[in-house]
Order: structure tokens, then C-alpha cells, then sequence
């Protein structure tokens, strides 16, 4: 075997193992998820600046859900990356299960929203005090500088809503 095979063969296995290690990680919260989109570069970038609100929704008192930035600007085809915190504070001995729900406002925006990570594919399982630290990695589609033009409205709110199960 070639150098060159054995390399593909050994990046071709890697691939296949993220799926379950990623499963694994978001089941046991022993570990960090792997994301591969987050580090292939973006190759067009727009020139119109667009702020990106993010809201967060939360109806139950025993769960502290909170993004660490509430605002970010960026321009269309460039990676996002934003932290969420989630954390299980009630002081009952009871494990908490939920779901987080994603919409994006204005609504017509969302086809525009091209998510790599979203938290609202996940299900989620807390133990009294126990942490979990998950990000959001997405790019606005490079075609929404039109709307910006057309509208001259750069503002969307990303908001995630916690839903219990």
C-alpha cells in the first residue's frame, strides 16, 4: 500500500467514527462533541454588515439556559460560532429532560440560515447542578445580501426555546 492510500484510508476511518462518538458524547455529557464544519473555511464572503440577535427562552426555574453572547455582527457566508450554557439548578434530587426549539424572526429569513451545529437536533438530560456547554455554528447564505438591499433591514433574532419532554 501506497503512503498516500494508508492516509486516506486512516481519514476516511475518522470520519465514520465521529457519528457515534458524537452520539456517545451527547448522551453521556462525559465529552465534547466533535465538528468538523467549524474549521472549513468559508471562500465568499459579503460586504454588508448583518447583527445577529440571540434569545433564549426558558419556562422552567429549575434550568439556567443562556447564550454567552446575546449579539454578534458578521457579514453572509462567514462562520458563526455561539456558546450556549445549560444548566440543571434545581435543588430536588430530579433529572430534567427537554428539548430546545429553534425558529429564526422575521421568518422568512430562516431559509437563509444555514445551520452546521444547531442545539435544536438535540435532546437533552441534566442531573441536579450538572452542566452542559454546547455551541451553534452557522453562516447566513451569501444570496441574502439581495434582501438586505431590497429590505435594508440587517437584523435576525435567533431564538431557541427550551421545551420540555
Amino acid at each position: 500500500m501506497t503512503n498516500l492510500f494508508r492516509f486516506a484510508l486512516v481519514i476516511f476511518i475518522i470520519f465514520l467514527l465521529i457519528r457515534p462518538i458524537n452520539f456517545f458524547c451527547n448522551k453521556s455529557n462525559i465529552c465534547q462533541e466533535i465538528n468538523i464544519a467549524k474549521y472549513i473555511p468559508a471562500f465568499f464572503l459579503g460586504n454588508d454588515p448583518l447583527n445577529i440577535n440571540f434569545i433564549t427562552k426558558n419556562n422552567n426555574p429549575n434550568i439556567l439556559f443562556e447564550a454567552q453572547k446575546k449579539t454578534i455582527a458578521t457579514v453572509t457566508g462567514e462562520k458563526n460560532i455561539v456558546k450556549f450554557n445549560i444548566k440543571n439548578i434545581s435543588q430536588k434530587n430530579k433529572t430534567i429532560k427537554f428539548k430546545i426549539k429553534y425558529n429564526a424572526q422575521p421568518t422568512e429569513y430562516s431559509k437563509y440560515i444555514k445551520l452546521h451545529k444547531c442545539l435544536c437536533s438535540m435532546s437533552f438530560k441534566l442531573k441536579p447542578g450538572q452542566e452542559k456547554n454546547s455551541e451553534v455554528i452557522f453562516s447566513i447564505k451569501n444570496n441574502f445580501n439581495k434582501i438586505i438591499k431590497n429590505n435594508n433591514k440587517n437584523n435576525i433574532d435567533l431564538i431557541y426555546e427550551l421545551i420540555e419532554s
